[in-house]
Protein backbone atom coordinates (compact mmCIF):
# COMPACT_ATOMS: atom_id res chain seq x y z
CA UNK A 1 0.00 0.00 0.00
CA UNK A 2 1.31 3.38 -0.65
CA UNK A 3 1.70 5.86 1.84
CA UNK A 4 -0.94 8.56 0.69
CA UNK A 5 -4.34 7.87 -0.54
CA UNK A 6 -4.93 9.15 -4.47
CA UNK A 7 -8.69 9.66 -5.21
CA UNK A 8 -9.70 9.01 -8.23
CA UNK A 9 -13.45 9.25 -9.98
CA UNK A 10 -13.51 5.88 -9.44
CA UNK A 11 -14.21 6.48 -6.02
CA UNK A 12 -17.13 8.99 -6.17
CA UNK A 13 -20.57 7.91 -5.15
CA UNK A 14 -22.29 10.90 -7.03
CA UNK A 15 -23.04 13.44 -4.61
CA UNK A 16 -20.48 15.80 -4.07
CA UNK A 17 -20.72 16.30 -0.48
CA UNK A 18 -19.81 12.83 0.62
CA UNK A 19 -17.57 12.49 -1.75
CA UNK A 20 -15.63 15.36 -0.18
CA UNK A 21 -16.48 13.28 3.12
CA UNK A 22 -14.75 10.82 1.84
CA UNK A 23 -11.78 12.73 0.36
CA UNK A 24 -11.30 14.02 4.14
CA UNK A 25 -11.65 10.84 5.82
CA UNK A 26 -8.73 9.41 3.77
CA UNK A 27 -6.48 13.01 3.91
CA UNK A 28 -7.60 12.94 7.68
CA UNK A 29 -6.49 8.77 8.11
CA UNK A 30 -3.45 9.37 5.96
CA UNK A 31 -1.72 12.00 7.76
CA UNK A 32 -2.35 10.50 10.93
CA UNK A 33 -1.17 7.61 9.70
CA UNK A 34 1.88 9.30 8.60
CA UNK A 35 2.25 11.54 12.06
CA UNK A 36 2.35 8.64 13.75
CA UNK A 37 5.24 6.67 11.95
CA UNK A 38 6.65 10.24 12.37
CA UNK A 39 5.88 10.72 16.59
CA UNK A 40 7.26 7.14 17.28
CA UNK A 41 10.62 8.21 18.34
CA UNK A 42 9.24 10.34 20.80
CA UNK A 43 6.30 10.82 22.64
CA UNK A 44 3.22 9.30 20.59
CA UNK A 45 0.26 9.68 23.40
CA UNK A 46 -0.86 13.60 22.93
CA UNK A 47 -0.47 13.18 19.55
CA UNK A 48 -2.52 9.66 18.82
CA UNK A 49 -5.16 10.99 21.32
CA UNK A 50 -5.60 13.98 20.20
CA UNK A 51 -5.58 12.91 16.22
CA UNK A 52 -8.14 10.33 16.55
CA UNK A 53 -10.84 11.67 18.14
CA UNK A 54 -10.95 14.43 15.50
CA UNK A 55 -10.94 11.23 13.13
CA UNK A 56 -13.57 9.38 14.91
CA UNK A 57 -15.48 12.84 15.58
CA UNK A 58 -15.37 13.11 11.45
CA UNK A 59 -16.31 9.60 10.86
CA UNK A 60 -19.51 9.91 13.26
CA UNK A 61 -21.00 12.63 11.62
CA UNK A 62 -20.12 11.54 8.02
CA UNK A 63 -21.75 8.37 8.76
CA UNK A 64 -24.89 9.57 10.18
CA UNK A 65 -25.25 11.84 7.20
CA UNK A 66 -24.58 9.56 5.06
CA UNK A 67 -27.34 7.21 6.42
CA UNK A 68 -30.08 9.82 6.46
CA UNK A 69 -29.62 10.29 2.58
CA UNK A 70 -29.78 6.74 1.87
CA UNK A 71 -32.91 7.00 4.19
CA UNK A 72 -34.14 9.59 2.27
CA UNK A 73 -33.41 8.00 -1.39
CA UNK A 74 -34.92 4.57 -0.16
CA UNK A 75 -31.86 2.70 -0.65
CA UNK A 76 -32.97 -0.71 -0.89
CA UNK A 77 -29.69 -1.77 0.78
CA UNK A 78 -29.37 1.25 3.72
CA UNK A 79 -29.87 -1.54 6.57
CA UNK A 80 -27.25 -3.47 5.74
CA UNK A 81 -25.17 -0.26 5.09
CA UNK A 82 -25.91 1.26 7.94
CA UNK A 83 -25.07 -2.12 10.08
CA UNK A 84 -21.72 -1.88 8.36
CA UNK A 85 -21.48 1.04 9.68
CA UNK A 86 -21.79 0.17 13.02
CA UNK A 87 -19.42 -3.04 12.94
CA UNK A 88 -16.93 -0.41 11.87
CA UNK A 89 -16.92 1.79 14.63
CA UNK A 90 -17.10 -0.69 17.24
CA UNK A 91 -13.85 -2.90 15.35
CA UNK A 92 -12.33 0.83 15.75
CA UNK A 93 -13.60 1.41 19.75
CA UNK A 94 -12.47 -2.42 20.26
CA UNK A 95 -8.84 -0.98 18.78
CA UNK A 96 -9.09 1.69 21.00
CA UNK A 97 -9.35 -0.56 24.35
CA UNK A 98 -6.77 -2.63 23.25
CA UNK A 99 -4.57 0.26 23.13
CA UNK A 100 -4.48 1.37 26.42
CA UNK A 101 -0.74 0.91 27.17
CA UNK A 102 -0.33 2.92 23.69
CA UNK A 103 2.71 1.21 22.33
CA UNK A 104 4.08 1.96 19.15
CA UNK A 105 3.94 -1.47 17.63
CA UNK A 106 0.15 -1.37 18.68
CA UNK A 107 -0.15 2.14 17.68
CA UNK A 108 0.94 1.32 14.03
CA UNK A 109 -1.03 -1.75 13.64
CA UNK A 110 -3.75 0.05 14.70
CA UNK A 111 -3.18 3.02 11.97
CA UNK A 112 -2.17 0.06 9.12
CA UNK A 113 -5.56 -1.22 10.43
CA UNK A 114 -7.64 2.13 10.28
CA UNK A 115 -6.16 3.60 7.13
CA UNK A 116 -7.59 0.13 4.98
CA UNK A 117 -10.59 -0.15 6.82
CA UNK A 118 -11.67 3.45 5.81
CA UNK A 119 -10.22 3.19 2.35
CA UNK A 120 -11.70 -0.23 1.97
CA UNK A 121 -14.92 1.44 3.10
CA UNK A 122 -14.99 4.20 0.52
CA UNK A 123 -14.10 1.93 -2.25
CA UNK A 124 -16.25 -0.46 -1.37
CA UNK A 125 -19.43 -0.48 0.26
CA UNK A 126 -20.27 2.91 -0.45
CA UNK A 127 -19.65 1.72 -4.14
CA UNK A 128 -22.72 0.08 -3.81
CA UNK A 129 -24.82 2.75 -2.96
CA UNK A 130 -22.93 5.08 -5.74
CA UNK A 131 -24.21 2.98 -8.45
CA UNK A 132 -27.94 3.27 -6.94
CA UNK A 133 -27.52 6.79 -6.78
CA UNK A 134 -26.45 6.73 -10.91
CA UNK A 135 -29.22 4.55 -11.67
CA UNK A 136 -31.62 7.34 -9.90
CA UNK A 137 -29.95 10.30 -12.15
CA UNK A 138 -30.51 8.12 -14.78
CA UNK A 139 -34.13 7.76 -14.45
CA UNK A 140 -34.49 11.12 -13.98
CA UNK A 141 -34.70 11.11 -10.05
CA UNK A 142 -33.16 14.73 -8.76
CA UNK A 143 -31.16 13.82 -5.68
CA UNK A 144 -32.01 16.33 -2.71
CA UNK A 145 -29.61 18.84 -2.14
CA UNK A 146 -27.47 17.19 0.39
CA UNK A 147 -26.96 20.23 2.21
CA UNK A 148 -30.35 21.07 2.62
CA UNK A 149 -32.02 17.54 2.95
CA UNK A 150 -29.04 16.75 5.81
CA UNK A 151 -29.25 20.62 7.59
CA UNK A 152 -29.08 19.78 11.28
CA UNK A 153 -26.97 16.34 11.43
CA UNK A 154 -25.98 15.24 14.94
CA UNK A 155 -22.99 13.36 15.57
CA UNK A 156 -24.25 11.61 18.59
CA UNK A 157 -24.94 8.01 16.66
CA UNK A 158 -22.32 5.85 17.61
CA UNK A 159 -21.05 7.47 20.97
Amino acid sequence: MSNTFLWTKNYSVGIDLLDSQHKTLMELTDNFVLGCIEATSGDIKPYFKKQITAILDYLVLHFRMEEQLLSILKFPAAAAHRRGHARCMGEIYYWLNEINSLKSQVILSFTRYLRERIFDHVTGEDQGYGRYILHLKRRGFQIPRSECALAGTENEVYR
